[in-house]
């Protein structure tokens, strides 16, 4: 025991055995930093569609009334905490002379959204303390909260808003056209379809941090599309819905589809067939289809950059079968003393388990630091060499996910140390196998 003792600590001071536990650590740190931009990206976009929309989303191809009664029986079923009934619109905003965006209007009322939604954190005013504006009676322009996009353009450096450019615009007034939502007479005549051009005054400044909202999105209280306070309330087509605490957003949504079919039916009067076109889905689903894609992305980079790295692999079996060539008279001396084949064997082995061990924790350790600090990396770089790396408009997000995704990590750590171990097996069957005898008998 003492010999392999010995041993263990002499080739434990061989600089050949730093340069793969070199190799291993540089492995495992680029695919824990792959693995976790890329889960960082899928998770930014699951978050965003919580922030942006709550828990589950319904979407009716038909505009509907009565939206009221729907969150009183939404409510009621004790797994919603809080509705925001609304549509969405394209219209035209008149920013100034010869400057007119194409807009996505939210028609919505503020105070219901900021129950469901992250918009009061995501809202710049005058003042430390934001408030969203009341959807009350207002003389003269309509209050209307406004993408930070649509008042100011990022820095082509470093993609940033000028927040304070965009604060001295607030109170400026703007001319909003769109399509006119369809209500109903007082006699429960449908209305024809028109086009509505409103007054609005900016009342606050949402920078949320996707690039897409903050772009095109408009907010506007809904009852701006009442021809007048005492006209029935303007039709929607989705609810927005927060759900209580602890309730699953999957184990929710049959339960609202079934308050849904029974509101349509009894209430709206509608069909079977009609009330079933309506789509009730976790809003982490709503782009379920591109984040699969996403995901069988990351599993063929893991598995390119997989094979880029079975260098360190090859790199461990050639340090190990070098110290067996190198070796082979000390291996023999052992052996010749006593110490049993099974032993020189694990002896390799263990070193092997051992360096990827080191190698791997040294890994996490440059994958963490890596990922973590990887927004300040990117701004030296863009200010060092006056380009940008990560451009918001071609990613949707203003920062680049830092959150390292330690479920991976455990899975790269496990394959490290076996491959580790792996490329000392064939070395170690070399040293077990030597005979004294042949390798001693000119000495």
């Amino acid at each position: 025991m003492i010999k392999v003792l010995l041993w263990i600590r002499y080739l434990r001071t061989r600089p050949v055995v730093l340069l793969s536990i070199t190799a291993v650590a540089l492995a495992v740190a680029l695919l824990i930093v792959v693995a976790s931009l890329f889960t960082g990206f899928i998770d930014a976009f699951e978050r965003s569609a919580t922030e942006l929309v709550g828990d589950v989303l319904l979407t009716s191809p038909n505009r509907f009334d009565h939206a009221d009664r729907l969150a009183e029986a939404l409510l009621a079923s004790g797994l919603v905490k809080a509705t925001a009934a609304g549509t969405q619109l394209p219209g035209l905003l008149h920013l100034g002379t010869g400057d007119v965006r194409p807009v996505q209007v939210w028609a919505i009322e503020p105070q219901a959204l900021e129950q469901v939604t992250c918009i009061k954190r995501w809202l710049i005013t005058h003042d430390d303390n934001p408030r969203i504006p009341s959807p009350g009676q207002h003389v003269g322009p309509i209050p209307a909260l406004i993408g930070i996009g649509l008042l100011t353009e990022p820095d082509p450096v470093t993609d940033r808003y000028d927040r304070q450019r965009a604060i001295g615009q607030i109170g400026q007034r703007l001319v909003l056209t769109c399509p006119a939502i369809p209500g109903k007479d007082a006699d429960g005549t449908a209305q024809r379809p028109g086009r509505r051009t409103l007054e609005l005054a900016i009342a606050g400044i949402v920078h949320s941090g996707n690039w897409l909202f903050d772009q095109q999105s408009i907010l506007v209280p809904l009852k701006a599309f009442q021809t007048d306070q005492n006209s029935p309330p303007a039709l929607v087509d989705r609810v927005q819905i927060r759900l209580a605490d602890g309730i699953d957003a999957r184990d929710a949504v049959t339960s609202i589809t079934t308050i849904w079919d029974r509101f349509a039916q009894q209430i709206l009067g509608w069909g079977p067939y009609q009330a079933a076109q309506a789509e009730v889905l976790p809003a982490k689903e709503l782009q379920g289809r591109f984040l699969a894609e996403v995901r069988k992305q990351l599993g063929v980079l893991m598995v390119i950059f997989g094979v880029v790295d079975m260098a360190a692999v090859v790199l461990v079996f050639c340090v190990f079968y070098m110290i067996v060539r190198l070796k082979i008279k000390d291996i023999a001396i052992l052996k010749a003393c006593g110490c049993p084949s099974s032993q020189v064997a694990f002896l390799f082995l263990g070193l092997g388990a051992v360096t990827g061990s080191i190698g791997a924790a040294i890994g996490v350790l440059l994958g963490w630091l890596f990922t973590h600090n990887i927004n300040h990396i990117e701004d030296r770089i863009s200010a060092l060499l006056g380009i940008r790396l990560w451009d918001s408009s071609a990613y949707l997000f203003e920062q680049i996910p830092n959150q390292v995704a330690w479920g991976a990590v455990w899975v790269i750590v496990g394959i490290a140390i076996l491959a580790a171990a792996a490329g000392a097996l064939a070395p170690a069957v070399m040293a077990a196998r030597a005979r004294p005898v042949e390798v001693l008998r000119y000495e």
